[in-house]
């Protein structure tokens, strides 16, 4: 056997062994051009490029306009700056002392109130009518709302206004006071807003009654106001042959407030509003 047979004889035996022993061929790295893979040009060095001379042409126009309007800006500033400084003051200086002068002036008012919910019915419309207009010896709801606007005192001055004058049967007054009370609280909103309505149906005006009920139906969902506003837009909705409406109302309350479907009022105005339905 000559020397290259038996070397490639050899050859093949060292494969075999190789193979039988999980050896692995690493792959053949080809050579690589390294001066042409150098010369070639980046595409992403030159997008980068581009971003940063977008950049410095956009930085150089707002500069531009900056220093064209710095005038007009400066003078915005101004303007801001003033009317915030004027803002604090007002509420340090103003606001703030006419809010406690306010809060003690309508200590008696708030006394009256409440005495009357307890007096004889004469009594009661003496007192009521002192809490709202005053007498010498204490400031009324009203006045408070007119000196002390923009306080919160005021705020509480026209609920107590509001419900006051619907004691007195003034109906278009209380609607006054309480339509334009606001807070925070969704139970007092929902509590004026029923007595707007309360107002309105003793006007006989119960299409903006029923009106009413539902925006203070929409203010909260709760055991306190829920039911007695669904009860009563149920009653108007009923006086204006809206029985549809009347009995999705009387639903709500048999759905959602079990103890004030058991009472009677509720069965009896259920059971004419289903037989009105039919």
């Amino acid at each position: 056997m000559t020397y290259s047979k038996k070397n490639h004889l050899r050859s093949l035996n060292i494969m075999a062994t190789y193979k039988k022993r999980g050896y692995k061929t690493k792959p053949i790295v080809e050579d690589t051009d390294v001066e042409t893979v150098l010369e070639e040009p980046s595409v992403v060095d030159s997008a980068t490029e581009e971003v940063f001379e977008t950049l410095d042409e956009t930085a150089n126009k707002s500069e531009e306009w900056v220093a064209k309007n710095q005038k007009y800006i400066f003078t915005g500033v101004g303007v801001l700056v003033l009317i915030l400084l004027a803002y604090i003051a007002y509420d340090r200086f103003v606001l703030q002392p006419k809010e406690i002068e306010a809060s003690n002036l309508i200590y008696a008012a708030q006394k009256n109130y409440e005495k009357a919910e307890t007096a004889s019915i004469k009594e009661r419309t003496t007192l009521l009518e002192t809490a709202l207009n005053g007498n010498d010896d204490a400031v009324g709801f009203t006045k408070i709302i007119e000196d002390y606007s923009g306080t919160q005192t005021a705020e509480v001055a026209k609920y107590y206004a509001g419900f006051s004058a619907l004691e007195l049967k003034d109906y278009s007054k209380a609607i006054e006071y309480l339509d334009d009370y606001n807070t925070d609280n969704a139970i007092l909103n929902a509590l004026a807003k029923g007595g707007v309505a309360d107002a309105f149906s003793m006007l006989n005006e119960p299409q903006k009654a029923l009106n009413y009920y539902q925006k203070a139906l929409q203010e909260t969902n709760n055991s306190f106001t829920s039911p007695k506003f669904l009860i009563k837009a149920a009653k108007t909705a009923l006086s204006i042959n809206e029985t549809t409406k009347a009995l999705n109302f009387l639903k709500q309350v048999e759905n959602n407030y079990p103890e004030t479907a058991k009472t009677k009022e509720f069965k009896t105005l259920l059971a004419l509003v289903e037989t009105k339905s039919l």
